[in-house]
């Protein structure tokens, strides 16, 4: 059997154990190892048999349940009964044991342990409690910001030590709690992680399959995105204009303004020849800091058919001239 009786040495011995516990494992991601280390120390210091600690959360429609971090039972060793083994339980079976249909919406009324027994579920009242059984369970809440955010549950509990363990799990409350919170923190930082992924992996989509020429600039004037379009107008690859400055292609002293201001600009091609431009930047706020997109269009093609339009305009106004010319002198 699991001895009942523990002494405040070895009380203290678990105290700090679980103080390491926390200290080496509150920043890693898988809390729920955290918790799995954690609850054989916390059954041992309230010589209990089975524990469990959860997350309470809610559903999209409303409906109460239990995120469950870690469950762990302990049993005596079948070849050795002096030794103790530590199984995992499931979730199912913690559900099943613990009553959390009837427990969980008292513990969240109330904010305070409740007792389960033959008699029914009840809040804990140290000054009247009845001596529990081996199959009796209590569930204690612990909470962030004054809301009842997750539990701990312990079953098995012997009558010798059961109005000691209530009394004097804080310590380990306060434990589950920092350990809660990290995970919470953790599953929110991975979560944010995912979106960022998702959206920029939606971003490089976007901009390769345009045919539109699209950088996109840190606020430094910094390339963090280019797409195959620009990169093929400046003789790169994408990667390669990644960390360069939009002014070693583009100097903004070759526009009528500085800054990427205005429209046209007289660009550099990796193999030195310039190339007319019309530039559009737009700010983008993607959440973290301020950056900038910009549209780079080729205007060879335009700047040709102006050219022309130009000279054969100037051709006209040469061939208007000459025939005033000829009109003067038959005048005369």
């Amino acid at each position: 059997m699991i001895d009942p009786e523990i002494t405040a040495e070895r009380r203290a011995e678990l105290l700090a154990e679980s103080i390491r516990l926390i200290a080496r494992q509150r920043d890693e991601d898988n809390c729920g190892s955290s918790f799995a280390q954690l609850l054989p120390v916390l059954l041992e210091y309230s010589s209990s048999r089975m524990g469990f600690v959860g997350e309470l959360t809610y559903s999209e429609i409303g409906e109460l349940s239990l995120s469950m971090y870690a469950a762990v039972r302990l049993v005596n060793h079948p070849e050795c009964p002096a030794d103790t083994v530590i199984e995992s339980v499931c979730q199912t079976d913690v559900e099943e044991q613990f009553h959390l249909t009837e427990m969980l919406p008292q513990i969240l009324r109330t904010a305070a342990p409740v007792h389960c027994d033959e008699t029914g579920c009840h809040t804990v009242d140290l000054a009247n409690i009845r001596p529990p059984s081996s199959q009796n369970m209590t569930i204690l809440p612990f909470d962030a910001g004054g809301h009842v955010t997750g539990v701990l549950g312990l079953s098995g509990t012997t009558t010798s030590c059961y109005r000691s363990t209530v009394e004097l799990l804080s310590p380990f409350l306060a434990a589950c709690r920092i350990l809660a919170d990290a995970a919470r923190r953790n599953s929110q930082r991975h979560e944010y992680r995912d979106r960022m992924l998702e959206s920029e992996a939606l971003a490089d989509s976007l901009l390769n399959a345009t045919s539109d020429s699209i950088v996109v600039l840190d606020n430094e004037g910094v390339i963090s995105r280019a797409n195959p379009s620009v990169a093929r107008m400046f003789g790169y690859t994408p990667q390669e204009l990644v960390g360069r400055t939009m002014a070693s292609l583009v100097p903004p002293e070759t526009g009528t303004e500085s800054n990427w201001r205005c429209r046209e600009y007289s660009a550099k091609h990796r193999d030195g020849t310039s190339i007319p431009v019309d530039v559009t930047m737009s700010k983008v706020w993607n959440g973290r800091q301020l950056q900038f997109a910009g549209v780079v269009r080729d205007i060879r093609d335009r700047k040709e058919a102006e050219h022309e339009r130009a000279e054969t305009l100037k051709q006209l106004i040469s061939v208007l001239d000459a025939c005033s010319q000829v009109s003067v002198i038959s005048t005369d």
